[in-house]
């Protein structure tokens, strides 16, 4: 009896200070976990080219600024499964004019699915939901409406700083990047 109250107590010492030792969240240990550095890396394979000056005067009024997304990941880390999942859809079509996205897709869903597993407690706010939902959707129809490269230009800078920021906030609580 004297053993098993001991060997309670030490696993118990264990836990606490285990528990102690690492003050992140569940869901900021997800967060840590994405290989954030590769999805950037592919991203920006997409389009080694730079943004051509012909496109600089193309009107993007119709598209959400990244700052509106990046509220809804602010209150709800759930948006940023949504946000990933997004992306990866916009950039699935046919009628992506970047080369190679095979790669840049498989990291996405990937990302998606690891991040839908261990964020899966989160409970997505509607309203986040619909915020995200309503970018995208107009990420679409620009890119319908456009029809041009210059429009997949503007959407690929988009959904790149989009990530960019999404990782700076994953790592924004640990103070380092991986």
């Amino acid at each position: 009896m004297y053993y098993f109250r001991s060997l309670l107590f030490l696993i118990t010492g264990c836990l606490i200070a285990k528990s102690l030792g690492d003050h992140r969240s569940s869901s900021q240990r997800c967060m840590e976990s994405v290989r954030w550095n590769e999805i950037l890396k592919e991203i920006e394979k997409l389009n080694m080219r730079s943004f051509p000056l012909e496109c600089t005067d193309m009107d993007n009024k119709d598209l959400c600024v990244p700052e509106q997304m990046l509220k809804a990941v602010k209150h709800d880390k759930a948006a940023i499964v949504q946000i990933v999942h997004e992306i990866a859809e916009l950039f699935k079509t046919a009628k992506v004019p970047f080369p190679h996205t095979n790669v840049f897709l498989k990291e996405m869903y990937a990302t998606h699915e690891q991040l839908k597993t261990c964020l899966q407690s989160s409970l997505f706010n509607v309203i986040h939901e619909s915020i995200v939902k309503d970018c995208f959707k107009r990420m679409s129809n620009y890119l319908i409406k456009s029809n041009s490269h210059c429009a997949w230009q503007e959407v690929h800078a988009q959904s790149r700083e989009v990530l960019q920021r999404i990782e700076t906030y994953a790592f924004k609580r640990k103070g380092t990047h991986q």
